[in-house]
């Protein structure tokens, strides 16, 4: 299963809906499950109180979500239910932290994830050592995901324009085509202004060479890009995470080679206008060469060189 993890602004954007659905109508689950999601939410409050500047949201009708505003990713959820494998047992007060380690349960599963217990007290004392906010590293980690996807569907277009182009001169191109016998006789009797008898076999050979360079140039193992979240320290103040990923493309282990956190008039002017074309952009929008908009505080965007997707 893996780490869960979840945008503060997805559970902003639904609080309201989950409340009134757990704790108000309760349309799934009847009394039991109405007295359960209560049981929780006070048990996330008492949470709250311990943990500084943090707010609570239901999650399901036995969970709550933990996390502060303008924070990116939660810290964790708490509940109140049965969460064992081995047997079925009475509810337990519950909190899960995705950097939190029990050593009971295989690694991945969610249970490996949690503590579990009895006692209510003993449950909001482990709640507060072990739910944390995430790192600007390890947020650009976790979110890394979707923008690996799309960073690899690009190079994947690529690759497939350069068979389309292919087939259409009669050509067999391979899956991961990484040259043509034919590719650089198309450049020598483009360069020498060679006489097409047919006009559009002329434009196909044409289309089929400068295909081939945009994929030669997507073509790569390591395409470094930068984390941006902007978010805000304990006092309120707006704040800007800088990542650098020396390999983006990467979907599982990705690296953070260096992380800060800066002033927002202190980021980078190109660092701004990629952020800012993005902005304007719906929420999971990739555009080839700038970035990718994981939600409205937070970005994967191109590196100003060795940038494989940027042809201007």
């Amino acid at each position: 299963m893996g780490i869960e993890h979840k945008m503060v602004w997805e559970i902003e954007r639904d609080r309201e809906d989950l409340y009134d659905k757990h704790c108000v109508h309760n349309t799934n689950g009847g009394s039991q499950s109405k007295q359960n999601a209560i049981v929780t939410s006070e048990y996330a409050k008492l949470v709250c109180k311990q943990l500084r500047g943090t707010k609570w949201a239901m999650r399901y009708s036995n969970s709550c979500w933990i996390y502060k505003e303008g924070d990116t990713l939660a810290m964790g959820w708490v509940g109140h239910g049965d969460w064992q494998t081995a047997i079925n047992g009475v509810d337990k007060f519950v909190v899960y932290g995705p950097f939190h380690e029990n050593g009971k349960y295989s690694y991945g599963s969610e249970q490996s994830h949690m503590s579990m217990f009895d006692d209510r007290d003993k449950a909001i004392s482990k709640a507060k050592s072990v739910l944390r906010g995430y790192t600007v590293a390890e947020a650009a980690q976790a979110l890394n995901g979707d923008n690996s996807s799309k960073v690899c569907g690009v190079q994947g277009e690529a690759s497939d324009a350069v068979r389309q182009a292919g087939k259409d001169l009669g050509l067999d191109i391979s899956y991961n085509p990484k040259d043509h016998a034919m590719l650089s006789e198309f450049k020598n009797m483009l360069s020498t202004g060679y006489n097409f008898l047919d006009h559009e076999v002329s434009q196909n050979v044409q289309r089929f060479v400068d295909l081939f360079k945009v994929h030669k140039k997507r073509d790569v193992k390591n395409i470094p890009m930068y984390y941006i979240e902007m978010t805000k320290n304990r006092w309120g103040e707006e704040q800007v995470g800088i990542a650098f990923l020396p390999n983006a493309r990467s979907m599982h282990s990705v690296k953070v080679e260096y992380n800060e956190i800066i002033q927002p008039e202190d980021v980078k002017d190109w660092m701004k206008q990629r952020v800012a074309a993005l902005h304007m952009m719906p929420i999971g929008s990739y555009v080839e060469g700038v970035g990718y908009k994981i939600c409205p505080t937070a970005y994967y965007i191109h590196t100003e060189e060795d940038n494989p997707f940027d042809d201007t």
